[in-house]
């Protein structure tokens, strides 16, 4: 079998086999391509050799550890695919330079403080805008069904289903579609979102179902900045305590849904594939990331 030399095409292909397999690998094309310039000066005829990985990937004395170790990571799952084609390929060792992901403490949001973010958000200004009920029913949506922030931004009109009150999330991680069922409390919500978004947006041509003032999709930066002043109006958080996420949202979600599992005397081994289905996980490890020791299920 006749080996390929390690070049932007060859990174290319490795690209478009592994999207078509469902991962997003975003922002991998950049880093592969500095690796590739570092191999063509460095040792230009060369095969991936775990040596020549690890010094790549550890080269900047500006790098943090974490950083550095998503390089070798990512080298690491191009060196897999390369191997394939030529057997020289070295495989570096997985966590050489140590896990890519370092967890941090979630913050679990109490329904007191939940309902103060919701009611901070419908005092937004100006009054008469859509903009306090898009960020009110967008927060109370991410607090009732634990889905992720740019899940909710992706919303189209028709993935939000009447009828069987559901929502279908269509561009998840490693793009699984599921079916997120709706309580009715949470479905009348939004369907009085999209009441007002039809009024005060007559001649919005936009698809996706929140939106902003001026009629166009919402933007990420721009939902963490408006969350952010209302975390602190409302006083969560502060010294000692960390400043929450709205991805903790998603954590709040699971425990909470543990929780009352417990109280409920449901056997937690078995429903927490459930959730897993629910909150769009591969497999129940991924949901036990969420879960935290708080008090109550301790």
């Amino acid at each position: 079998m006749n080996s390929q030399p390690i070049t932007m095409d060859r990174v290319d292909q490795y690209l478009v086999h592994s999207r078509t397999l469902g991962y997003k690998l975003q922002g991998r094309r950049a880093m592969l391509r500095r690796f590739v310039a570092f191999l063509s000066r460095r040792a230009p005829d060369s095969p991936i050799t775990t040596a020549l990985a690890l010094e790549w990937a550890t080269e900047s004395k500006l790098d943090t550890p974490i950083n550095q170790a998503r390089k070798l990571t990512a080298v690491r799952a191009f060196a897999l695919y390369c191997a394939v084609d030529d057997p020289r390929t070295e495989i570096p060792p997985e966590n050489l330079l140590g896990k890519t992901r370092r967890r941090p403490s979630p913050y679990i949001y109490s329904p007191e403080e939940i309902q103060s973010l919701l009611n901070a958000a419908w005092n937004l200004r100006p009054s008469d805008a859509l903009r306090p009920q898009t960020y009110a029913v967008l927060l109370g949506l991410l607090a009732c069904t634990g889905i992720r922030i740019g899940e909710a931004i992706r919303l189209q009109l028709d993935d939000v289903r009447w009828e069987d009150p559901a929502l279908v999330i269509r561009d998840s991680k490693r793009l699984r579609e599921r079916l997120v069922p709706l309580h009715g409390s949470t479905a009348n919500a939004l369907h009085a979102y999209f009441q007002r978004r039809s009024i005060y947006m007559q001649d919005a041509s936009c698809d996706y179902f929140f939106i902003n003032d001026n009629g166009g999709p919402l933007c990420h930066s721009q939902i963490l900045r408006v969350f952010c002043r209302l975390r602190a109006k409302v006083g969560i958080g502060g010294p000692g305590r960390g400043q929450p996420r709205i991805h903790d949202l998603r954590h709040t979600f699971a425990c909470m849904r543990v929780l009352q599992w417990q109280r409920d005397d449901i056997p937690i081994d078995k429903a927490v594939a459930s959730l897993s289905t629910y909150l769009g996980h591969v497999a129940p490890t991924d949901t036990y990331w969420y879960l935290t020791g708080i008090r109550e299920l301790l």
